[in-house]
């Protein structure tokens, strides 16, 4: 069959994408000291925290309760779900993976898993290379794995939490302040509090 060639895609318009998630990183909590106080740093560490020996995210002192793994660049043997979706990617093919990688003879390797792992999802500079692939101009980033973020019980460690994601997620776009913006997470267990980071996240552009 012979193999068809089309022109690149053109558009003259705007693309806005409001719905782009983020896979975050274990540097949200290697780095959570410089932003925190050392009373909220404590209140992160009982409310909010990404451990790395156990490789397991801990909300109120109990893990394996968040969504995903925040591991980085792939794990040998296993695909993270948040970060393997990519384009084309669909859930036929993941499932195919997962089987796979149920025996340990045809399991994934690392540069395997490495290569699959979509680093656009946790990396600015490759985020805005697949914005340009996507013909996107911008985009608001959003969260993925804190879908307990909601029920956090500590309100200081809510807060602590929401200062220590607000202030990584700042520095991410800062890569290109006008393609990439994100939404701020604010620690609504204590309305005192969510006004604090409204003011701390708006002072900062």
């Amino acid at each position: 069959m012979p193999v068809q060639k089309f022109a690149p895609m053109t558009k003259d318009f705007a693309t806005f994408d409001c719905d782009a998630h983020i896979t975050e990183p274990p540097a949200i909590w290697e780095r959570a000291h410089e932003h925190l106080t050392k009373d909220e740093l404590e209140a992160l560490k009982a409310t909010c925290w990404w451990d790395s020996k156990t490789q397991q995210l801990f909300i109120n002192g109990k893990g394996g309760v968040g969504a995903g793994i925040q591991t980085i660049g792939g794990t040998p043997g296993a695909i993270r779900v948040t970060t393997v979706a990519g384009p084309g990617l669909k859930h036929d093919i993941q499932r195919a993976f997962h089987v796979r990688n149920l025996n340990p003879e045809t399991a994934l390797t690392q540069e395997q898993a490495a290569y699959l792992d979509h680093a656009g999802s946790y990396e600015p500079k490759a985020r805005l290379h697949d914005m340009d692939v996507q013909g996107i101009d911008q985009v608001m980033v959003i969260p993925t794995n804190f879908d307990t973020y909601p029920w956090m019980q500590n309100s200081l460690g809510a807060k602590a939490f929401c200062k220590a994601y607000n202030s990584w997620a700042y520095e991410y776009t800062l890569e290109n302040p006008e393609r990439l913006y994100f939404a701020a997470l604010l620690p609504v267990q204590d309305v005192h509090f969510a006004v604090e980071e409204v003011y701390r996240v708006a002072e900062q552009g």
